[in-house]
């Protein structure tokens, strides 16, 4: 008992010595709180308690190479402690971390998935150039990987960097032709990419003079389009209708799944580059095979399978064919709720203008606060960056903090209610606008969030009106698009007639609504 007793007080004391240390370092005193970390690892170098804080003062003093020999050890042993891959991903995203990465770690075949570990923990705290040199090592080692071709062409989106996500997608095809996924092969998908040249050329230019947002009506590859993409229904995962001969989705082998999301990849960048054209006729080859396997949404492709069934639906109602000359945008930037207007055009102020999207996937906007480091915000900056200085934006985020983060928050008592949770969010979010508009000159238009769920139809409620009253005590420099009462019945219990596309986004039909709204 007395040896036990003991332990613990020596277990204890070198707990305190490792806080006195860090405390010491953050202070300043960095040479007395190293020497102090530096003499309890003497003791014992397999001490993880102490590796952490010593490696974390290896990074702040820039001593990279011991920095990273810690953190390596230590992801091994403590895989999801985020303290330890955020300061790892600080490694890796150093001047030298790739060549110091390549002594501590053989680059073949063995290690691949080991290099896409470590890419996923870099990309995750925005080190995105070590993340994309890690995941394209991967890729290249394992060239039948389509989960790794599939990692690379998500990583290139964040940067908006969508030609190389499809050269991604068709090197991963062109190594592999024969390779199907619901019998749909390589080949097949790699002979309707675009190249750079190919996409640039049919990106979608607006006649000069449309009447109307109204989609075109009446064409033989629309009709043909339509007609492929009638049962498209992301909750069902494209089920056939009678049900015979589709497999589930979880019965589907991973290797398949993970081609499945390369293809519908494809299609979301090909949306989202205007290259129009190249996505119908992808949306053609896919969408009966995607209906041969039923329940995506359960499986691990979830988030591909969703948007490829948004821009699928968007396809079978598409805009009036291109003409010049080009109209001038204005940019929706925006999660996946950015889509639904895609392409379209509006008239304001006397002007014919395009919808043009600029996706942030996934950004929740409690991502943008100060000193976050998760990759959407990186996504957000890129896109912003992507910006003419001057230009004019409409912002459509906040939907998925109403879905998934401010209800959660507050259960976890972070906030004492739903009002403080969403001021806290807003106050983020009108600093974050406020910010471009000075430094970049946008023209800022604040959309709000859709309330097409049912089930956080309360909460959206409660958001917009925290939102929109935030944006008027902005103004001048933000202005509020007051449409929202109108994309809900006179009860406001239920999205209005004729706004519903997939269960979670509007129909692009609401850009009429969008259009009145506009400031004169």
């Amino acid at each position: 008992a007395g040896g036990k007793a003991a332990a613990k007080v020596a277990a204890k004391a070198r707990r305190l010595k490792i806080e006195l240390g860090r405390t010491l370092f953050k202070a300043g005193a960095r040479q007395e709180g190293g020497a102090l970390l530096t003499s309890i690892l003497q003791q014992d170098m397999e001490q993880a308690d102490a590796l952490l804080p010593y490696g974390e003062a290896c990074v702040a003093l820039g001593q990279h190479d011991d920095a990273l020999k810690i953190f390596l050890r230590l992801v091994t042993q403590r895989s999801d402690d985020s303290a330890v891959r955020r300061l790892l991903a600080a490694s890796l995203g150093s001047k030298d971390g790739m060549a110091l990465l390549r002594q501590q770690l053989a680059f073949d075949a063995k290690s691949a998935s080991a290099l896409a570990f470590l890419a996923t923990i870099a990309r995750d705290h925005s080190k995105l150039s070590a993340s994309l040199e890690l995941i394209a090592e991967a890729a290249r080692l394992v060239p039948d990987a389509s989960a790794y071709a599939l990692q690379r062409a998500h990583t290139l989106e964040v940067e908006l960097r969508y030609a190389d996500a499809l050269e991604a997608v068709r090197e991963h095809c062109d190594a592999n032709p024969q390779r199907a996924a619901a019998g749909v092969r390589c080949a097949d998908v790699a002979a309707l990419l675009p190249t750079r040249e190919q996409c640039e050329a049919a990106r979608w230019r607006p006649p000069s003079a449309p009447p109307s947002a109204s989609p075109c009506k009446g064409t033989a590859e629309e009709a043909a389009l339509r007609a492929a993409v009638t049962e498209v229904a992301p909750d069902a995962g494209g089920e056939l209708a009678d049900g015979e001969g589709a497999r589930l989705g979880k019965e589907a082998p991973p290797l398949e799944l993970d081609l499945l999301a390369l293809y519908f990849t494809a299609l979301k960048v090909l949306f989202v580059s205007g290259c129009l054209p190249a996505a119908s006729a992808l949306v053609r080859l896919l969408e009966p095979a995607r209906r041969q396997i039923r329940d995506l949404h359960l499986t691990l492709i979830r988030n591909e399978n969703a948007y490829y069934c948004c821009a699928a639906m968007l396809l079978a109602t598409p805009p009036p064919q291109p003409a010049d000359p080009p109209l001038a945008p204005l940019y929706v930037a925006g999660d996946s709720h950015a889509l639904s207007p895609s392409w379209r055009v509006v008239r304001w102020r006397g002007q014919p203008r395009v919808l043009a999207p600029v996706l942030v996937t996934g950004l929740k906007l409690w991502h943008l606060r100060d000193g976050a480091d998760f990759f959407p915000k990186a996504n957000f900056e890129a896109a912003a960056a992507s910006l003419p200085d001057g230009a004019d934006v409409v912002f459509a985020f906040g939907e998925i903090d109403c879905r998934e983060g401010l209800l959660l928050a507050v259960e976890r008592a972070r906030y004492r209610d739903l009002a403080q949770a969403i001021d806290t969010v807003v106050d983020i979010y009108i600093r974050t606008l406020r910010r471009l508009a000075a430094r970049r000159r946008f023209n800022i238009l604040v959309h709000p969030v859709p309330p097409v769920l049912p089930e956080t139809r309360a909460v959206v409620k409660q958001f917009n009106a925290a939102l929109r009253r935030a944006v008027e005590r902005a103004s001048p420099v933000l202005a509020w698009l007051d449409f929202f009462e109108q994309l809900l019945t006179p009860a406001g219990d239920a999205l209005a007639d004729g706004l519903a596309l997939d269960g979670t986004h509007l129909n692009p039909q609401y850009v009429r609504l969008l259009e009145a709204a506009l400031p004169a």
